[in-house]
């Protein structure tokens, strides 16, 4: 009789087992998939806004004030949520108001650019005396000296300036000095002939 039982034991201890397995490898895969799909969730590719194509008032006023104080288009181009200068360019052939309003501010530009030539002039062609690599103070303010490096470089934006001055508003800045012949009140010249009789002696 004992014989007989044994070999059911060991039946019901190996199914047992493998349902254990079975159970313990269908929990990992679980467990794994729950993390791959948690990782592609975290990898989500934010995408960045593109630069503006459509026409704003608001954005060629930030524009024309960027140029009145004296930035270039580029620089301002380069801003966040500031148009392509290819997309200015379209914007002032297209709107009237607007390339109106952008010469205007090319104007102030000019007047901007002299402002900064004259601070160039007096306040910046020198550069601090440097002792051990400490400036060198008199009264808590730098000991400023002009050596040429920075002489130098005062004048190349000195000249700068000058020439986009002179072409920003040419009527103020520029070399070239324009004579105009008009008529009475700035109209236009107008040509009069008289006849006037004349006397011979003979006829005298």
């Amino acid at each position: 009789m004992t014989t007989k039982k044994a070999p059911a034991k060991k039946k019901v201890v190996k199914k047992l087992a493998t349902k254990k397995v079975t159970k313990k490898k269908v929990a990992k895969k679980k467990v794994v998939k729950k993390l791959a799909t948690k990782k592609v969730t975290k990898k989500k590719v934010v995408k960045k806004k593109g630069k503006p194509t459509t026409y704003s008032d608001a954005i060629c006023d930030v524009i024309c004030e960027g140029i009145a104080e004296g930035r270039s288009l580029a620089r301002i181009c380069q801003d966040d949520n500031m148009p392509r200068p290819r997309t200015v360019y379209d914007w002032l052939r297209r709107h009237p108001e607007f390339l109106k309003n952008y010469e205007y501010a090319k104007e102030d530009q000019a007047d901007f650019l002299v402002e900064e030539i004259l601070d160039i002039v007096d306040n910046q062609a020198s550069q601090p005396v440097v002792v051990d690599g400490i400036p060198l103070m008199v009264d808590d303010k730098p000991v400023m000296v002009a050596d040429n490096v920075s002489v130098a470089h005062a004048r190349l934006r000195h000249d700068a300036r000058k020439w986009a001055a002179s072409k920003f508003k040419p009527k103020k800045y520029g070399d070239k000095l324009n004579v105009e012949n008009t008529g009475a009140g700035g109209g236009p010249i107008r040509h009069e002939w008289s006849i006037m009789p004349v006397t011979t002696k003979d006829s005298a």
